[in-house]
């Protein structure tokens, strides 16, 4: 996933997923591209990413994918940790700060939301302030919401809705 960010200083952001972390690229001069800071996975390393924005808050999560569900759901040792995956809750208001330095900045997440373990999607409401994971271990693989205010950087649980199983 790619995702954009345009801090409160006017400089733009380019949010990028890696298999093994996320990217964080000043694309302020879309000429001149420079990635200021990498932010390594906590976890499981996963082609499947996805990121949001609210609040000058980013949000990540990983799906280690069909067959590793399958293989967690079969044996009794959870071999991808998708257990302790989670959301990274980063503050990029760090970044607003960074040149463009000759090696990249090694960041790591201000929280992390234990929640639930792996998931697919994120969707923000940013009138209500609400998260919506998708496609994750609880919540019978359906709408696992989560409160992010008053404290962006603390997510809380709000709540489910998985009458219609897995949504993504």
């Amino acid at each position: 996933d790619i995702w954009g960010w345009l801090s409160p200083t006017g400089k733009e952001f380019t949010i990028e997923c890696l298999d093994n972390g996320v990217v964080i690229v000043d694309s302020t001069d879309p000429v001149d591209p420079c990635v200021v800071a990498k932010i390594p996975a906590t976890r499981s390393k996963a082609a499947w990413c996805d990121v949001k924005v609210y609040k000058n808050v980013l949000y990540i999560v990983k799906d280690a994918g069909r067959a590793a569900r399958e293989i967690e759901q079969n044996a009794t040792k959870d071999i991808y940790n998708t257990a302790k995956q989670g959301i990274e809750v980063v503050d990029l208001l760090q970044f607003d700060t960074l040149g463009c330095p000759n090696q990249p900045e090694t960041i790591t997440p201000n929280f992390i939301y234990a929640g639930h373990g792996r998931s697919h999607n994120l969707v923000i409401n940013t009138e209500t302030g609400f998260l919506y994971s998708v496609g994750t271990d609880t919540c019978n693989s359906g709408l696992h919401m989560i409160a992010l205010e008053p404290n962006p950087l603390e997510p809380t649980f709000a709540g489910c809705a998985g009458n219609d199983g897995y949504t993504h």
